[in-house]
């Protein structure tokens, strides 16, 4: 079962997975209404299908777009579905979307006793996870043409906020933005006309922070840890012993 969003990730990776499976949450959010045209544009123009269900978390949504616990909500959640879970990400990091986070969540669920539907059942996979946006889209090109690609822009939305033209100030934009200027690049790709209010510049993004973060010392952090498992691991082992 894929998760699928209005975005260009994931509707490109529906696309090239060859249409599976797939479930769409309503979840009241600003962009949500944007992204469900795109969704509609691509179900009518691929003929592909998709589930539709309401889990409203508008509410609790930042400024910035940010969601508190949305990835692992929205997998388990797909998970009632089917318990197999695709999700569309690409090179992309936050503490609740990256391999190690879906590794732990399938051994709490799948936890012998703990939920007994989901024994062992679990499985979830992210097989864009390490394409870049700009590489991904040029697949996409590649597969189906660079006209399906410029369709896939100006039709899907990756924009945090609403409107009739992305921000191109919000993380989002960001995002989509350097992956289309990496895309024109490689492939000698001109498309005329834009569709950002604000032409986006390079900024934070989730991927660009974490760098930032283990720069700045962040990665003796991530030493200390690596130490403090395999101390706690050798403590195991001699303790069986």
């Amino acid at each position: 079962m894929l998760l699928l969003s209005g975005g260009m990730d994931s509707l490109a990776i529906w696309r090239l997975l060859g249409l599976p499976p797939a479930v769409s949450f309503i979840m009241a959010t600003r962009c949500q209404q944007r992204e469900q045209a795109a969704l509609g544009w691509a179900s009518k123009s691929w003929g592909g299908e998709f589930t539709m269900r309401a889990f409203p978390m508008g509410e609790f949504e930042q400024e910035n777009g940010y969601l508190p616990f949305r990835n692992p909500l929205l997998i388990l959640a797909a998970a009632q579905l089917d318990s197999h879970v695709i999700l569309g990400q690409i090179a992309e990091y936050a503490p609740d979307k990256n391999f190690r986070f879906y590794r732990r969540l399938e051994r709490a669920v799948n936890m012998s006793g703990q939920l007994a539907e989901f024994d062992g059942k679990l499985r979830i996979e992210a097989p864009f996870a390490l394409m870049a946006k700009g590489r991904l889209l040029g697949r996409y090109a590649e597969r189906f043409g660079q006209p399906e690609a410029a369709k896939l822009l100006e039709n899907t939305w990756s924009c945090y906020r609403d409107g009739t033209m992305h921000c191109g100030e919000c993380g989002g934009c960001k995002q989509r933005w350097a992956a289309e200027m990496l895309w024109r690049e490689d492939w000698n790709v001109t498309v005329e006309g834009t569709r950002y209010m604000v032409q986006p510049t390079p900024g934070h993004t989730p991927a660009s922070d974490y760098v930032r973060w283990l720069l700045s010392g962040g990665f003796k952090a991530v030493i200390q840890i690596k130490q403090r498992l395999e101390q706690n691991a050798a403590a195991r082992r001699a303790a069986l012993r």
